[in-house]
């Protein structure tokens, strides 16, 4: 996929979860992505736990790391409403995650949540990097990338993904009005 493609329909993504086990599930999702004018927009639902999940996969130490506590999640969107959101404002983009085992595993867990089959696929946001900058632009991107700092929040998280793209972005573009 070439540079144009990578400009529309992009979006970062993240996932806060219970714990980093097995049967862990997620409790925030955040996206992150380029209007029209490459502003950086941010979304973000916290996730009530569905009734199916273990409450065996809570771990304190998340809970420490990301601020996030199960009382919070109490009051929060039903898993099911939040499947049902994310299907419709994502289905038709390009969704990329830096951390994507992790982030697909959770993702799909949350997608499970709805009766139907719909399913939503990530790509690591390392190999779009790859094909779709040159090799300037994918430096300035995982430059971009390891300057920032994780705050465990997932639109912050993914937000975090969309500067160091947007930084590649600009970099690859005036590459490309030199040539």
């Amino acid at each position: 996929m070439g540079f144009r493609e990578y400009m529309t329909d992009l979006v970062f993504i993240d996932l806060e979860a219970s714990s980093l086990s097995e049967d862990s599930w997620p409790i925030e999702l955040g996206i992150c992505w380029l209007d029209e004018r490459e502003k950086l927009r941010t979304g973000s639902k916290l996730i009530k736990p569905h009734p199916s999940w273990p409450s065996s996969a809570w771990s304190d130490a998340s809970q420490k790391i990301h601020r996030i506590t199960l009382a919070e999640l109490e009051n929060a969107d039903d898993a099911t409403d939040v499947a049902k959101w994310a299907f419709e404002v994502l289905a038709d983009a390009l969704l990329v995650s830096d951390a994507v085992d992790f982030d697909q595993r959770w993702l799909n867990r949350l997608m499970d949540t709805t009766s139907s089959s719909r399913s939503l696929k990530l790509i690591s946001v390392q190999e779009a990097a790859r094909q779709c900058f040159s090799s300037d632009a994918m430096s300035m991107f995982f430059r971009a990338y390891a300057r920032g700092h994780s705050t465990h929040r997932a639109a912050d998280d993914a937000l975090r993904v969309g500067q160091a793209w947007r930084a590649a972005l600009r970099k690859e573009r005036r590459a490309l009005a030199k040539n």
